[in-house]
């Protein structure tokens, strides 16, 4: 990500805790530069100061007061309007983020938290700190406001995720991989010589591509890699057996905040060490798919929080076997 220019920070020792948009705290591996002095200022219970922006939904920097008012008592908030926005009733992060790449709108944000920054160590924002310029953007609002600053994830979409996104997108387009963005694959069958042929498809018609291996990473249910009726819960592109509750009843416990989790939750594949999918004999039902992220059964990423960990980790690992031609050596 170093070379991408989006750059990352971690503790080598342990996961690093960030604060949501709710208050709450989620471990991660890998913070973007943009969010590190929060890592800090959390861990530290430093004087900080948080802003709220009128009109911008899906964060609420009271809130995060709120669920932190006993245990940091030098947390407080202030709520500013953003710089231009006297006429909108609604703000949207992105736009805003864009705006703030430009200088003058920049300052004008910073002399607008300037009055509020007495005995503040660090300052904390909803994440709009640039789209493409991110990390320079919070320098210069830093140096503005001589105090780190940091940013918080809004709710989905979030501007983070936005930056990752384009920022891979560009990336691997640059090592000769091929995107079809706003696609979907329709059918998918072995051919003649053990590889796949898929059928993609948006709104301007279907194409056929060829492909040696797949890695299979639908998600769920509204990825629609797995799909459920009153019957069961099944794979739709290859057919192939999915774990699960024996009946519907078994899927949900009776409290949805169980803190036990529901046993949909844990439903998808299972694979053999080489993550390529079982079939009904119990062995891989493809020597050349695999499969990755939260299709995968005996996980439950909703409750353990660990959506992106599971499917980078479980993406690396199918990579890894598919290009070691695992394959095709038992």
């Amino acid at each position: 990500m170093e070379t991408s220019g989006l750059p990352y920070r971690r503790d080598d020792r342990k996961n690093a805790r960030v604060l949501t948009p709710l208050g709450t705290t989620k471990p991660t591996y890998g913070v973007p530069e943009t969010m590190w002095a929060g890592v800090a200022a959390l861990r530290e219970k430093q004087p900080c100061l948080l802003i709220d922006i009128r009109g911008l939904r899906g964060f609420s920097a009271r809130q995060i007061a709120a669920v932190w008012e006993a245990r940091w008592p030098e947390l407080r908030t202030v709520t500013i309007d953003f710089p231009g926005s006297d006429h909108l009733t609604e703000l949207y992060t992105e736009t805003m983020a864009r705006q703030l790449e430009r200088p003058q709108n920049l300052d004008a944000l910073a002399a607008r938290i300037k009055p509020h920054q007495k005995d503040v160590a660090v300052v904390g924002l909803p994440a709009i700190l640039g789209v493409r310029k991110c990390t320079a953007t919070a320098a210069a609002l830093a140096a503005a406001l001589a105090v780190p600053v940091f940013e918080i994830p809004t709710m989905p979409p979030g501007l983070p995720g936005l930056r990752l996104r384009d920022t891979f997108s560009e990336s691997i387009a640059q090592r000769g991989v091929r995107l079809y963005r706003e696609k979907r694959v329709q059918t998918i069958h072995p051919d003649k010589n053990g590889a796949f042929a898929l059928t993609i498809a948006d709104h301007a018609g279907p194409e056929k591509i060829h492909a040696r291996q797949v890695i299979l990473a639908g998600g769920r249910f509204l990825g629609k890699g797995l799909q459920a009726d009153q019957v069961g819960i099944r794979e739709p592109l290859f057919g192939l057996p999915v774990y699960q509750p024996p009946s519907r009843q078994g899927r949900h416990r009776r409290y949805f905040l169980d803190p036990r989790g529901h046993a949909v939750n844990r439903a998808g594949l299972e694979t053999d060490r080489h993550l390529r999918p079982l079939g009904e004999q119990g062995t891989p039902a493809f020597k050349n798919l695999y499969a990755a992220g939260s299709i995968l059964a005996h996980q439950d990423w909703m409750r353990r929080k660990c959506g992106s960990g599971l499917a980078i980790a479980t993406a690396y690992a199918a990579v890894a076997a598919m290009t070691s031609n695992v394959a095709y050596h038992k």
